[in-house]
């Protein structure tokens, strides 16, 4: 029975203890999972360890907004320590002996005929109801419905997620009137058919990804009808597209990603883009792309400082023949016409592309910067701007001052730095200068966000470590009014008696005259 006052819950692939949920020790089980899953309250969370979880024909229901975190060790007995998707792999999948391979025209076919073939989605919430995924993996998913998904919710968030062979029409999300965000996943293997797309909610945000052997057939690979299209820092291989690789959409922004072999079927197609109002496409980098035109002309088209390779972009891109061979390291398959690239394994959840040289022929930098010593280091042991990630390009160089918001969580690293404070810091500069030198200045704010949790604990003074976690390391004051804004939603603070003040800013007068209040 799911205990209404719960908000933690507790998954293995196999039940230990009682069985309840309530903790490692008493982990439920897949079944029990399915079974607690549409009856938990808003605002639960359930931690998922490694292991392969196979639905039912019905799928996994959901009625209320929940979060759902894999990654964990088999073994863990207490905590939720920092969660390992790449060694701890937590799979739901329609394939429990994990044979599906990928046929001729990127079918997906059954090699032990043991599918378990979905009568609806894999996950099914209310529109209403919005779901958080992180560290998880789909794999082998099918339908016997022409609409299904492997998500269907309000909104989606997806952090450190694989989408692997995931062969319906809609492949991520299906929601036109809300949005997706997926950040540092993987989608790979992929077919989705007319007049869907792989993204199908109203507006979809995605950074430091990577897109694999996709295909859209008769239409549109990634989008149909979205009104907002965000994607960066993130690498496309082998995607093929009955037409644009993005089209119906009225406004697409694409920054500092790298394609590599995107091509279309219906040969009187001749733009990567064609968008409906804006286009922004800055600092890409387009290889063995078989489109004749970067993007249609529209009143609001901003292009510049991308590297192209056959397709066509703007005075302001940098068009040469063959750079793949000095910047991308890969090799040509000379039979087939196509470019693989070489992937790099950095240690984090998204792999990146090798790359041969920091320079075109000419000596023109194509990262910038190059050497600064308060510049981050990335993978590939050269320096880049810390608001792109491990992989990502930055063309050319300029004087103007950048202003770039970095939403972060607690403990995590932005300029080299740790920063302890949960709150809004700003004005943290960052000078940059490239080979030819160009400065820059970064002007970086920086939200750090509470460690997500569904309860806080606080005390006049505080006590312990003062992270809130429980009574013992209770929050004071004035990091409860850090903390209230960027908390979670349906997080829960318990307040133990005393007298709480608010936080004034610097500029506001300090007085004990009422008439001055």
């Amino acid at each position: 029975m799911v205990r209404p006052d719960a908000y933690e819950y507790y998954v293995k692939e196999n039940p230990s203890g009682y069985g309840n949920g309530s903790s490692w020790r008493d982990a439920m089980g897949n079944e029990d999972f399915e079974t607690y899953l549409p009856l938990a309250p808003d605002g639960s969370t359930f931690y998922v360890a490694t292991g392969c979880y196979v639905p039912s024909p019905a799928g996994y229901k959901i009625n209320s907004s929940v979060s759902i975190v894999g990654g964990f060790s088999p073994n863990i007995v207490y905590g939720v320590v920092p969660a390992d998707p790449v060694k701890y792999k937590t799979v739901f999948t329609g394939d429990p002996s994990g044979d599906d391979y990928i046929g001729r025209n990127k079918n997906l076919l059954d090699n032990s005929n043991d599918d378990v073939i979905l009568k609806g989605d894999l996950f099914s919430a209310d529109t209403n109801f919005d779901i958080h995924i992180s560290g998880c993996e789909f794999s082998g998913i099918r339908n016997e419905i022409s609409l299904a998904c492997p998500i269907r919710c309000g909104n989606l968030y997806l952090t450190n997620c694989t989408f692997d062979k995931t062969n319906s029409i809609s492949s991520v999300g299906l929601n036109d009137n809300k949005k997706m965000v997926a950040d540092g996943c993987v989608f790979k293997y992929m077919k989705t058919g007319s007049p869907s797309g792989i993204f199908e909610h109203d507006s979809v945000y995605v950074n430091n990804s990577l897109f694999e052997n996709q295909q859209g057939l008769n239409s549109t690979c990634f989008d149909r009808s979205l009104n907002v299209v965000d994607i960066r820092n993130s690498i496309f291989n082998d995607i093929e597209s009955g037409a644009s690789m993005f089209s119906s959409t009225k406004n697409v922004y694409l920054y500092n990603n790298l394609f590599v072999g995107a091509s279309h079927t219906i040969s009187s197609v001749t733009n990567f883009l064609a968008v409906k109002d804006t286009a922004v496409v800055i600092g890409n980098i387009f290889k063995n792309c078989d489109y004749k035109n970067l993007v249609n002309t529209t009143d609001h088209t901003f292009v510049k400082h991308n590297l192209c390779e056959t397709i066509l972009g703007t005075d302001d891109d940098i068009n040469t023949e063959n750079f793949a061979d000095f910047v991308v390291d890969g090799v040509y398959n000379e039979t087939t016409g196509t470019f693989v690239p070489t992937y790099s394994d950095w240690g984090g959840y998204v792999p990146t592309i090798v790359t041969k040289s920091d320079t075109l022929p000419d000596g023109r930098s194509i990262l910038f910067p190059l050497k600064e010593t308060d510049v981050l280091t990335d993978q590939r042991g050269v320096s880049r701007m810390p608001m792109t990630c491990m992989g990502a390009y930055e063309i050319g160089c300029g004087s103007d001052t950048t202003f770039v918001v970095d939403s972060i969580r607690y403990g995590d690293k932005v300029c080299g730095w740790v920063f302890a404070q949960i709150g809004v810091h700003e004005n943290i500069m960052e000078n940059l200068k490239s080979t030819d030198g160009c400065d820059s200045i970064v002007n970086h704010t920086v939200v750090v966000r509470p460690i997500v949790r569904n309860d806080y604990y606080v005390k006049e003074g505080g006590s312990g470590s003062g992270n809130g976690r429980n009574w013992a390391n209770a929050m004071d004051s004035t990091d409860f009014a850090a903390y209230l804004s960027l908390a979670p939603e349906g997080a829960t603070f318990h307040v133990a008696a005393g007298t709480y003040k608010p936080k004034y800013g610097p500029g506001l007068k300090k007085t004990n005259d009422p008439k001055e209040l």
